[in-house]
């Protein structure tokens, strides 16, 4: 995203326009989130228009099994931060796979 940050429109229309048969490739996460390196994740800004944003915001959604534990919701920011990835990496994993 850092180098090329016309990305972001694209894993926003994938998580956001998700179905069955993408979601599976997110509960895989082959692609953004290797075996083993889970533990790699980092925090990044990212920039989107609040369209973009608001679409991620509002939408309900698990984390798949083989992503780490997110932050408890007392850490409010934190989990916000973390869940906005969550759906960044899932998004582009949907994407990058179809």
């Amino acid at each position: 995203l850092k180098h090329e940050p016309c990305l972001i429109s694209l894993a926003v229309e994938g998580f956001y326009d998700r179905d069955i048969d993408t979601m599976k490739f997110a509960a895989k996460m082959e692609k953004f989130l290797e075996k083993g390196r889970e533990d790699e994740l980092v925090c990044v800004s990212v920039k989107m228009s609040r369209a973009m944003y608001a679409q991620l915001v509002q939408q309900t959604f698990r984390a798949p099994k083989i992503y780490p534990e997110l932050p408890g919701r007392d850490w409010k920011e934190e989990y916000a931060e973390a869940e906005l990835g969550l759906k960044i990496a899932c998004g582009l994993e949907m994407m990058y796979q179809q």
